[in-house]
């Protein structure tokens, strides 16, 4: 799990650029402020330069090394938060960016799942392509309307550049035509907010009786925007291929996978996204590592947020599929979150 306990953060500007720095540390706050130091001895060396293919690659991955953010925006490697609580080694509380409290655990597999994507039948691609294959063909029927009715009506015949943009046109329309066939055998179909539930258990169900993935264990939440999932199954892990493998399975959210990929973890959501308990999120200022003068106003902001969020919870436990073990981990996450409660999910 790439979590620090220690951070610095600092504002520099260099070579006429505001770059706002941070950095972490498991050693020292020391440690943490030399890191930051070799970051930004990096972007001076490299500001303002025409730099090579390779030289761009080794700044690159000397900031990512660093644990920090490349000038491109490349999202941080090293969760940069608040350790709220460590009930053991691998497993982590920390309050997020936008100040909500986030599980990051090394042992217990969460899954986000926006959207439920239907089977991919011809019949369904078919019906999907229905729509843009008719306006296509609409179209093309209209030009060789057009076409045809200028000859019938005696007129002088098309001349050169008419007619190869007669011809230019149809073979755009079929180009569309095509193009649109393709994309609607490739592209994902999602189903209907009212069948997705259904749809996703029967994938759990159906992928459970794999020999591959005998023994696979899943409780399904309902959240706010979609579905949570805790997966208990042997062999996965953050960042392999067959953590991989059941999101792509299960639909699971592409950028939850990445990151936990490169931060070492799953991560699950235990308390209310500010904006959905009616509160604004905290400040940039007020944001982890803060200065000493930001500590006062986080504090009457984390008052509120608690006050608002306490009427909320962030999951609902939907069914099961298989035997979960309850760990203390899973424990922790179903308190938290207060699944059992019938409060008003955010």
């Amino acid at each position: 799990m790439k979590l620090y306990r220690h951070w610095v953060a600092e504002t520099r500007e260099i070579a006429g650029t505001t770059f706002h720095l941070r950095d972490g540390s498991n050693v020292s706050p020391e440690d943490a402020a030399a890191k930051l130091e070799r970051r930004a001895a990096i972007l001076r060396a490299s500001e303002g330069r025409d730099l090579s293919e390779e030289e761009s690659a080794a700044v690159r991955e000397a900031l990512l090394d660093l644990g920090g953010r490349t000038p491109e925006g490349e999202y941080e490697a090293a969760i940069c938060e608040e350790i709220l609580d460590e009930p053991d080694a691998r497993n982590a509380v920390t309050r997020n960016r936008y100040g909500a409290e986030v599980l990051n655990s090394e042992d217990t597999c969460f899954l986000d799942v926006d959207r439920v994507q239907k089977a991919r039948t011809l019949g369904t691609r078919l019906v999907r392509f229905a729509a843009p294959a008719a306006i296509v063909l609409a179209a093309g029927l209209i030009v060789a309307f057009a076409a045809n009715a200028h000859l019938a009506s005696g007129l002088p015949r098309v001349n050169t550049s008419s007619g190869l943009l007669l011809a230019t046109v149809l073979i755009v329309l079929s180009i569309l035509a095509v193009a649109g066939f393709a994309y609607a055998l490739t592209s994902p179909v999602f189903e209907r907010p009212d069948r997705a539930e259904a749809t996703l258990l029967a994938k759990i169900r159906s992928l459970a009786e794999k020999p591959a993935w005998r023994g696979l264990a899943a409780r399904v939440y309902k959240t706010a925007a979609g579905f949570r999932i805790l997966a208990q199954a042997d062999g996965l892990a953050p960042s392999n291929a067959r953590f991989r493998a059941l999101a792509r399975a299960l639909d699971a959210d592409r950028l939850y996978v990445n990151l936990c990929g490169k931060q070492g973890c799953w991560r699950a959501r235990l308390t209310p996204k500010p904006r959905r308990a009616g509160v604004k999120r905290p400040t940039r200022e007020m944001r982890f590592p803060r200065a000493p003068d930001a500590e006062a106003p986080f504090a009457a902001w984390l008052a509120g947020y608690n006050e608002a969020s306490a009427g909320f919870a962030v999951c609902r436990p939907v069914a099961t599929v298989g035997r979960i073990v309850e760990t203390p981990a899973v424990r922790l996450h179903d308190d938290r979150t207060r699944c059992a409660s019938s409060l008003p999910l955010a």
